[in-house]
């Protein structure tokens, strides 16, 4: 099942994150599957910024990863983590 969706400002792409760990980005003129992402914690929510980046909260997690809507990242630009 899908836990969070974020569409991107100009409407064009799209993103999914599920109970299977999963981060799904989708190309909303297509529908198709552009990248795929792991996280260790299924995500919670989801956001995109202005500046396309793209928000993951996972547990007491936040990554950003850089560009990910547009081009297939290799891991996240920023993490931090609370206990």
């Amino acid at each position: 099942p899908v836990q969070s969706v974020a569409v991107e400002r100009e409407g064009r792409q799209m993103a999914t994150a599920g109970l299977d760990g999963q981060i799904n980005v989708w190309d909303l003129r297509t529908y198709k599957k552009l990248h795929t992402y792991w996280t260790a914690v299924p995500a919670c929510s989801l956001d995109v910024s202005q500046r396309g980046l793209l928000g993951v909260g996972f547990g007491t997690h936040v990554e950003v990863w850089k560009d990910a809507m547009a081009v297939k990242a290799q891991g996240p630009y920023m993490s931090h983590h609370t206990h």
